[in-house]
């Protein structure tokens, strides 16, 4: 999908490679939590790949509030496997590895674009489990 996806952005399809990246998205969600680390981890490659590519096309076309959209959902995703009791040590490291990534693209839009609530709700999730361990509230991020 990821291929295709790029290479319809390339030739100027945008909704086809819309759909592309969606159907990727999809498919990636899907297999997150396979019983083998090594496909859940490769699907939460595939989740971050076409994610950035969804977010990327919405902001060249002009639609940053929809690139926040898709990166906030990709972080508070990536933020819910780091904490899940369920996920293993390997799924959760490469979980973590991701958010950073997901934290500076939304950090990277928000300084090119100004904050939304979209960037808001993510980076406050991922302040959540700090602050619940004591933290102070309203500490900067």
């Amino acid at each position: 999908m990821l291929a295709w996806a790029r290479a319809a952005q390339r030739e100027g399809r945008l909704l086809t490679a819309m759909a592309f990246y969606r159907q990727g998205l999809a498919q990636a969600f899907g297999a997150l939590h396979a019983s083998v680390p090594a496909e859940a981890c490769a699907a939460m490659d595939g989740l971050v790949a076409c994610s950035d590519g969804l977010a990327a096309l919405n902001e060249a076309q002009g639609r940053p509030d929809m690139a926040a959209e898709v990166l906030g959902e990709l972080h508070r995703t990536l933020l819910r496997l780091v904490c899940s009791p369920d996920a293993c040590t390997q799924r959760r490291q490469a979980a973590l590895w991701h958010s950073h990534a997901s934290h500076s693209a939304l950090m990277a839009l928000a300084q090119a674009h100004g904050w939304s609530p979209a960037i808001d709700a993510a980076v406050r999730a991922g302040c959540l489990g700090w602050r619940v361990r004591g933290g102070p509230a309203g500490t900067p991020h």
